[in-house]
């Protein structure tokens, strides 16, 4: 699902921007990750404008498997995004961090821990996790690589300590007749949920948020466009767009689900 090739971009220039590994693993109870000039990762193609960027997940996930590694490739006042890859059998360095997280798995299988419980995780699997709360991937059957969603808001000990979600579930709740929204991760710091446009309705009409979003693509393919500029997307576009861009899905191909994080300004 994930796998399948993006449609090809609707540009004639492409911009490349740096992708950085951590120096530490993810950020910690103390500090964000600071890149060095020995741990920078291989540049993954991107695209983007004033208040927009375009990513393709397809592309990151033709990097190279290794061993225990974070890599950022998104980082932005209000929310950042990166790739934490776990070979199988390793022992995950996780400690709790200052930010609160999303992390959705995207390949491989393990247990996560959150908290004091233990839940077998997969491609799918969505976790809320408080700043401060202990959490990590345990008996790890297959390479896992999870996307990781950080919110800059400052967090609130009133938040739920975490949640877990899984995408099957969701899809579910589809509607052949209007477009759906499914909010399954509610916090002060972060909204998170599932976006899923059927493709007789051919998208939606112009939206404008006062918060950032990140969009996922997960399923189906169309055209999104940003204010004046349409980009073709398909499964594993990855769109961050600044609070005031008006944007908008449309010229769908194909049935569409998309998952959006929030930041909660």
């Amino acid at each position: 699902m994930m796998q399948r090739s993006l449609i090809t971009f609707l540009f004639t220039t492409l911009l490349f921007s740096s992708c950085s590994t951590s120096a530490e693993i993810l950020p910690t109870a103390t500090s964000l990750p600071t890149p060095t000039e020995e741990q920078q990762a291989t540049p993954s193609q991107a695209t983007g404008g004033a208040g927009w960027q375009l990513l393709d997940l397809n592309e990151i996930l033709q990097q190279p498997q290794g061993g225990i590694k974070y890599t950022e490739y998104l980082d932005r006042s209000t929310m950042s995004l990166g790739l934490y890859d776990l070979p199988p059998g390793a022992i995950d360095p996780h400690t709790p961090h200052r930010l609160d997280e999303v992390i959705y798995v995207v390949q491989g299988e393990a247990d996560l821990r959150l908290g004091d419980e233990v839940f077998p995780v997969g491609p799918g699997s969505v976790a809320y996790v408080r700043a401060g709360v202990s959490h990590s991937f345990e008996n790890i059957r297959s390479y896992i690589r999870s996307l990781v969603l950080f919110s800059k808001v400052p967090s609130n000990e009133d938040n739920d300590p975490w949640t877990l979600s899984n995408l099957e579930e969701v899809l579910e709740r589809r509607s052949a007749s209007s477009n759906v929204w499914e909010q399954f991760v509610t916090q002060s710091t972060l909204r998170f949920g599932m976006y899923m446009l059927p493709e007789r309705l051919d998208g939606d009409s112009p939206l404008t948020h006062t918060f950032d979003e990140i969009n996922i693509v997960v399923n189906g393919s169309g055209v999104f466009r940003i204010e004046q500029e349409d980009i073709a997307i398909g499964s594993g576009s990855i769109m961050f767009v600044e609070a005031g861009l008006a944007h908008s899905f449309h010229s769908l191909e194909e049935d569409i689900d998309v998952l959006i994080f929030w930041d909660g300004n």
